[in-house]
């Protein structure tokens, strides 16, 4: 729970309006630490174990032979019970409001059952790893317009307003996008209440309630990310700490190592470390 970022997917070309990545396995010991957010409609089908989904600070129980659905700008995060296989599909929101299914304007049950929707995000994953597919583009598209339609028609509630927490929401996200753009800076709790024009102690209760971190505990996480990305480029460790805001060694290595399970200058020897990300 120490981090959250915003991700922005670019698709595998200008043609596909989503990504698809099938089979991703994690286990108690082995999943991401931080939470993400992105503007894309996510659909989780979790096809082995079981997990607690965390989603706009509520934590939700998903299992075997179920699907998440995970809506437009929602911080959230996968915190596995046991070991989990599943499917994440997730389908550019441009592409959903050209075709008039906006899931910014919907309502989705948190978890599904379903098998029809199951048996298209097989069919999808087949067609999508089948490089002698025939059509297969056309096929790709069919399935997405035929799987929103049915997710937005048998689940989707029209919401008549926005839900009661978007305003927090929107506060939590001008925050994390701040800091990842000044991440090499000093930033204050006093800074940051300026940026967002709401007190301190009602920022940070905010923050904590939605990441289920606090917001110091995140600047110095996405620092030790970017710090990472850094060492395996070849910077050296001090200069990358330097570089992402760390004046003090000892706190840096102290706090890399709570994050990534090994010292900064293992980092190459052990970069797995670095591939456990929410997807």
């Amino acid at each position: 729970m120490n981090k959250v970022r915003y991700e922005e997917y670019r698709y595998s070309d200008k043609i596909h309006p989503f990504t698809i990545l099938p089979d991703i396995q994690r286990s108690q010991i082995k999943y991401t630490e931080e939470a993400n957010w992105h503007s894309a409609l996510e659909i989780e089908f979790y096809k082995q174990g079981a997990a607690k989904l965390l989603l706009d600070g509520a934590s939700i129980d998903v299992k075997e032979n179920e699907i998440a659905i995970v809506s437009p700008f929602k911080i959230h995060k996968i915190i596995p019970s046991s070991k989990i296989i599943y499917t994440c599909l997730i389908i550019n929101l441009e592409f959903c409001k050209q075709i008039k299914i906006d899931p910014t304007k919907l309502l989705f049950p948190n978890i599904l059952k379903d098998c029809e929707i199951i048996k298209k995000i097989n069919i999808l994953e087949e067609i999508h790893n089948d490089p002698s597919e025939k059509f297969k583009i056309a096929k790709e598209y069919q399935i997405i317009v035929e799987l929103l339609i049915e997710l937005a028609t048998k689940y989707g509630s029209v919401l008549s307003e926005p839900v009661s927490n978007i305003y927090d929401v929107e506060i939590v996200r001008r925050v994390i996008a701040y800091i990842q753009e000044n991440y090499e800076k000093k930033i204050s709790l006093q800074e940051l209440e300026k940026k967002v024009n709401i007190n301190k102690f009602s920022l940070s209760k905010i923050f904590k309630n939605h990441t289920k971190q606090t917001i110091i505990e995140y600047i110095n996480t996405y620092r030790c990310k970017i710090a990472a990305q850094m060492i395996l480029n070849g910077k050296n460790v001090s200069e990358a700490a330097i570089e992402c805001g760390f004046n003090n060694m000892s706190f840096f290595t102290k706090t890399f190592k709570k994050i990534y399970k090994t010292i900064p200058s293992k980092i190459k020897q052990d970069s797995q470390s670095l591939q456990y990300g929410n997807h």
